[in-house]
C-alpha cells in the first residue's frame, strides 16, 4: 500500500455553505443554502487522496452507507426551512467498540441542536483515521479560515506511511 501524502492543494477547503453576491449591498455575500448530503459526499470524494481512500473499509454520507433516502437533504437537516448559516460541523474519530476506527462528521443547528451524523468512514488503521480527520478539518472545519490554512500548512508537510 502506498504512503498517504497530503499536499497543500489536496487540503484546500470545501465551500459547503453556498453564497451569492448580495443584490442590496455590493461587495457583500448573501447565504443561499448548505450543500445537500449528495453534494457534500461528492465534494469529499473529489478531494480524497487515492492512497487514503484505499485504506478505508467504507465511507460516504451516512444516508448512503445505511441505504436511506434523503441524499437531497441539506447538511442543515431535512426540514424545509432548516438551511442556516448557523450550521456547525463537528469532526470526530474514535475506535470502534469491537473493531477498527470510525471517523464521523456531525451537523448541528440552533433548530436541531442534537448532533446528526451526515458523513462517516471506517478503517482498520489508526493512522488512516487520524489522516482523514485532519483532512476533514482542513476541508470543512468550523474554526475559521486562518485555522484551516494553518492546519493545511502543517498537515501538507506530513507523510503517513
Amino acid at each position: 500500500m502506498s504512503a498517504i501524502i497530503l499536499t497543500h492543494e489536496a487540503l484546500a477547503e470545501i465551500d459547503w455553505q453556498i453564497y451569492k453576491p448580495s443584490e442590496d449591498k455590493p461587495g457583500y455575500l448573501t447565504f443561499v443554502r448548505c450543500m445537500t448530503l449528495q453534494e457534500f459526499n461528492d465534494a469529499i470524494r473529489t478531494k480524497m487522496p487515492k492512497a487514503l481512500a484505499e485504506r478505508l473499509d467504507y465511507w460516504g454520507s451516512s444516508n448512503a452507507v445505511y441505504k436511506k433516502d434523503g441524499m437531497k437533504d441539506s447538511l442543515s437537516g431535512p426540514e424545509k426551512d432548516s438551511d442556516t448559516t448557523m450550521t456547525r460541523l463537528l469532526i470526530q474519530w474514535e475506535p470502534g467498540t469491537s473493531e477498527g476506527y470510525y471517523v464521523h462528521v456531525y451537523a448541528s443547528t440552533p433548530k436541531a441542536p442534537v448532533l446528526r451524523c451526515v458523513w462517516m468512514a471506517k478503517t482498520f488503521e489508526a493512522q488512516a483515521a487520524i489522516a482523514l480527520s485532519l483532512c476533514l478539518q482542513c476541508w470543512i472545519g468550523n474554526d475559521g479560515r486562518a485555522m484551516r490554512h494553518a492546519t493545511a500548512e502543517i498537515v501538507g508537510k506530513m507523510t503517513f506511511a
